[in-house]
């Protein structure tokens, strides 16, 4: 199957090519490792239903799918007396692992063996995937598993292209335009975060949780002050990053920190088939001058203003346009420069993916949501910080990717530390 990359993956594979841009999930099952058995269902889950061999031609624009190739590597790793550390560990090896070669298959398979349970995890190239299809491929190879036979569920790598005609509606599009001078404005507000070399995107990688009674409370919390959980997680973020950007009140005009939290369009282009291997994602940001010295009910009202308007407007799709700018002035104008291009003219602190696993993978009982599922993503060149926030039978794993170059192991424990407390406090 051959066809052309939409905006949101040249992009992606653009970022690959300054550091590998990949995604990683794990998902527990509560069950000791039947190796051979296992092997037996991701290999024949593969062959029966795709999604095969990547080929990304020279033009990069067109890719190419071909069923076949070598069977997928399985590596088992030991979990000894912490699994959920050496889950961690090979998460933060897998985001900054490349995929190698003009043709490869765009996924990695491990499992993490703990007593009587272990983790399932699949890496991908982010360009070919967003999270939802890929929880529905996990969903369909765990099921395999359990069932002992290799299930149906064909993938279809979304390989039609998108424009930006096809894609957003003129009102929309007209809505983006208007906003576009306020949005340049807010963008010359925004304080730049420091890296030590441009160049080096390695990326660290912690894990840390949310308990039942603590993502409660939030969500009480977000109830009774009329504002959404994801706009809670936002300000959240926004005063654990606060302090390490301190040297912002040394500046005349660049002194609001931005955080930026991503967006499943999937609706919004009307693609509802799960099975739909492809990237469709939007994102916003939204700032503000003094998150660590305001209130937090009082920051997270005027973060959720910003919010409103943005869902209101669908400015999100906007992201469509975004992108194939930045793409456009990357190959032709930054090409010597690119690493440093997004922290310059597109400063954020950090950014926010939020995925709530129990609508995506369902409850029936006995085939139920798993009890644990951890999600990371490399940062890219856009972000010195990512939240992979996942949300699963109402427990809340938080997996946070941050670039070393930004961040040191300690200023990311004060970040989480932060975060935590602030929950905590609710």
């Amino acid at each position: 199957m051959r066809g052309k990359l939409n905006i949101f993956q040249k992009t992606m594979l653009l970022w690959a090519g300054m550091h590998p841009y990949n995604a990683v999930h794990a998902v527990i099952i509560n069950s000791p490792p039947d190796r051979e058995r296992l092997l037996r269902s991701i290999r024949g889950f593969i062959e029966m239903n795709g999604p095969g061999m990547l080929s990304i031609l020279e033009d990069g624009k067109t890719v190419e799918f071909k069923r076949g190739g070598p069977a997928p590597d399985v590596e088992f790793i030991e979990g000894a007396g912490n699994p959920g550390q050496k889950v961690a560990q090979e998460m933060q090896r897998q985001i900054n692992l490349p995929f190698e070669g003009k043709t490869f298959m765009p996924l990695r398979f491990f499992v993490v063996e703990g007593r009587g349970f272990f983790y399932l995890g699949v890496t991908y190239f982010h360009a070919v995937s967003d999270a939802v299809s890929i929880i529905g491929f996990i969903r369909a190879i765990v099921d395999s598993y359990k069932k002992g036979e290799v299930l149906v569920w064909e993938v279809k790598p979304y390989t039609r292209g998108l424009t930006i005609r096809k894609t957003v509606k003129m009102r929309y599009l007209f809505n983006w335009l208007y906003d576009l001078p306020a949005h340049i404005r807010q963008l010359r507000r925004l304080f730049r975060p420091e890296y030590e070399d441009d160049k080096d995107m390695e990326n660290g990688f912690v894990l840390f949780r949310i308990g039942c009674s603590d993502f409660k409370r939030l969500r009480d919390t977000a109830r009774a002050w009329k504002v959404t959980v994801n706009d809670l997680f936002i300000a959240i973020l926004m005063k654990a990053v606060a302090p390490l950007a301190g040297r912002r009140w040394d500046q005349v005009r660049r002194r609001e920190i931005a955080v930026k939290s991503i967006v499943d369009i999937r609706r919004d282009l009307d693609i509802v088939d799960a099975g739909t291997m492809g990237l469709f994602l939007g994102a916003f940001s939204v700032s503000h001058d003094s998150p660590e010295s305001t209130d937090l009910r009082r920051l997270v009202s005027e973060i959720h203003l910003q919010t409103e308007i943005i869902k209101e407007r669908k400015l999100y799709l906007g992201t469509i346009m975004e992108l194939a700018l930045s793409f456009f002035l990357l190959k032709r104008f930054f090409a010597e420069r690119k690493e440093k291009f997004y922290s310059k003219y597109y400063p954020h602190w950090g950014g926010i993916t939020n995925i709530n696993m129990d609508s995506l993978w369902g409850n029936d009982a006995g085939e139920g949501s798993p009890v644990d599922y951890i999600r990371a993503v490399s940062t890219g060149p856009v972000v010195p910080v990512v939240f992979s926030i996942t949300t699963v039978n109402d427990q809340v794993s938080v997996g946070v990717s941050y670039r070393k170059a930004a961040f040191s192991e300690d200023a990311v424990g004060g970040i989480v530390s932060r975060f935590s407390g602030e929950i905590s406090g609710l």
